[in-house]
């Protein structure tokens, strides 16, 4: 088995590309869905057997702003393996979804990616989510 080569990616800065919905479960409850995505090329990677492989270390921390602390911490890898064949530039997204149930409320939540080879390459970003009032059924 030839050895895993190292590749750097091309001077791209790693980039999280993430949303988030919300949904009514019952009178107190929400859903939330949170949507995450990543292009390859933004990604260090190994390349063996004809496929670069890499994945992203995912980190979502959500926050009751009321009581002032997290109230979840969840942890995601999702793997990425793209032919070497393919030029990067054509490579599509990798996307990834996780949901939550919860009491209605004013959150935060924060999303922290990190590159799992080069662990200095990270992006994150933030959202707002405040409470939605649902009138009883």
């Amino acid at each position: 088995m030839p050895a895993k080569i190292h590749v750097s990616p091309k001077p791209t800065a790693l980039s999280i590309n993430a949303d988030y919905a919300s949904f009514r479960y019952d009178d107190r409850t929400i859903l939330l869905e949170v949507y995450f995505a990543v292009h390859p090329q933004s990604l260090s990677c190994n390349v063996s057997g004809g496929k670069r492989h890499s994945w992203v270390n995912l980190s979502l921390t959500l926050h009751d702003k009321s009581a002032g602390r997290p109230i979840l911490r969840d942890r995601v890898s999702m793997p990425v393996e793209v032919p070497d064949s393919v030029p990067a530039a054509q490579t599509n997204m990798f996307v990834g979804k996780r949901e939550y149930r919860m009491e209605s409320g004013n959150y935060l939540l924060k999303i922290l990616a990190v590159d799992s080879l080069l662990s200095d390459r990270k992006d994150s970003i933030t959202f707002e989510l405040p409470e939605r009032p649902f009138s009883p059924t």
